[in-house]
Parts: C-alpha cells; sequence; structure tokens
C-alpha cells in the first residue's frame, strides 16, 4: 500500500507537472478573459442600438410633427412633391433664353451692316430684357400675390400689370425700331421713342410684329416657368427637415 500511494503520488505530480508545463492553465485563462471580454463588448453594442433606435424614432417623430406643423400653418391640402432638381426649370429658361436670340437674330438681321450676327448681339440684349428679367419676376416678385398679408398680396398682384407694361414697352420699342431703321438706318434713338409715342400700333412690316409677339410670348413662358420653379422650391422646402 505504501509503495503504491508512493507511486501514485510521484504520478499524480508527474501529471500536474505536466498540465502546468503544457500552459494549458494560462490559455483557459486567456479564453475565459475573451469570454468575459467579448460578453460585455456585445452587451454595449446592444445597448448602444437601443439607444440609436430610441434616437432615431424621436428624429422622424420630430419630422413629422414638423411637417404636419408646415402643412397646416400654410393650409396645405396636399403632400409635399420633392422635384428631382431645379436645374430642369433653369435649363429652360437658358433654352428659351438662346431660342429667342436666334429668332430675334433673325428678324434683325436686316438692321446691322453685320448680319445675323449682329442681329444676335442686338438679340441677346433683347432676350435678356424679356426672358431673364421675366424669369427674376416670377422668381422673387410674383410669389407675394400669395402673401398672407394683404397689403403685400395686393402689391404682388399689382406687380402682374408692371411687367405686363415692361413687356409691352420693351417689345413695342423693338418692333417699332425694326420697322423704322430697316427704312432708315441712320435715324436716332430719340425719333424712335418719339414716333412710338406718337403712333404706338403703327407697325407696318409683317417681320417687326412677328418680332413683338415672339417677345411677348418668350417674356410671358419665362415667368410661368419661373412661378413653376418656385412652387417646386417650396415643395422641396415642406419637407426638408433644417437643424436646429
Amino acid at each position: 500500500m505504501q509503495n503504491s500511494k508512493k507511486f501514485g503520488t510521484e504520478y499524480s505530480n508527474n501529471v500536474k507537472q505536466n498540465i502546468d508545463n503544457s500552459g494549458i492553465m494560462t490559455i483557459d485563462a486567456k479564453i475565459d478573459n475573451y469570454k468575459k471580454d467579448s460578453t460585455n463588448w456585445f452587451n454595449e453594442k446592444k445597448k448602444e442600438s437601443k439607444n440609436f433606435k430610441y434616437f432615431d424614432n424621436e428624429k422622424i417623430k420630430d419630422a413629422t410633427n414638423r411637417y404636419n406643423e408646415f402643412r397646416k400653418k400654410h393650409s396645405l391640402n396636399r403632400r409635399a412633391n420633392f422635384p428631382p432638381s431645379l436645374v430642369y426649370y433653369y435649363a429652360t429658361v437658358s433654352a428659351l433664353f438662346l431660342a429667342e436670340c436666334l429668332i430675334n437674330g433673325l428678324f434683325l438681321k436686316e438692321v446691322t451692316r453685320s448680319g445675323i450676327m449682329g442681329g444676335i448681339g442686338i438679340a441677346i440684349i433683347i432676350s435678356f430684357f424679356n426672358v431673364w428679367i421675366g424669369f427674376l419676376y416670377g422668381r422673387f416678385v410674383l410669389p407675394f400675390k400669395n402673401h398672407f398679408n394683404g397689403t403685400v398680396k395686393f402689391f404682388g398682384f399689382l406687380s402682374l400689370l408692371i411687367i405686363l407694361v415692361w413687356f409691352l414697352c420693351v417689345n413695342f420699342f423693338v418692333a417699332h425700331y425694326r420697322d423704322l431703321v430697316v427704312v432708315n438706318n441712320e435715324i436716332a434713338f430719340i425719333e424712335v421713342i418719339k414716333f412710338i409715342l406718337a403712333s404706338p400700333f403703327e407697325i407696318k412690316d409683317f417681320i417687326s410684329f412677328a418680332l413683338l409677339v415672339v417677345g411677348i410670348v418668350f417674356g410671358v413662358s419665362a415667368v410661368g416657368l419661373s412661378d413653376k420653379s418656385y412652387r417646386a422650391k417650396i415643395n422641396a422646402a415642406s419637407v426638408k427637415i433644417k437643424p436646429r
């Protein structure tokens, strides 16, 4: 029994020593520590995800409340339609500008010594006063007709009469200018003004009359296009979340 006990003790010590030499206890401790660390890491992430979900829901709720307040404040019964881009409207008005430049250039080629190129040079100035002035008016002045203040709204509607008079004056001048210069290329600017004041509707040449109509049509089209771009911007603003 003593020998067996001695042998068992030696064998047991050898096994323990072999285990210690293998380093398995250190590995087991590392695994245990890794398990604790990974558990804590996942718990933290789980907590963060809950917080993220909470704050995300709060942002959506806040955006919805602000959107509903905007619709109520401005009496909007329809949902906002976010346009793909406002670039479309600016590209279209640029196309209107170029188109009127070409058409007016053809109509005015007879009043300059440079032919069609000289006509286009004059047409650029005319197109600016028609298309771009019309677009800027419709973009920044015309929307006041929808203002909640009665006085501002009145002046917004009054501006319609002003812009109409503007288009008539610009294009009647252009038509009379072409009509008179074709006959007398040396006519002075003041003489054109005097003739217009004396006989505003006396346009003899058909092309001059066509120039008048084209100018008014392009100007009114620019105003209508700018009004659409303004409405598109309002639609976009009604769903846009502004930072606090």
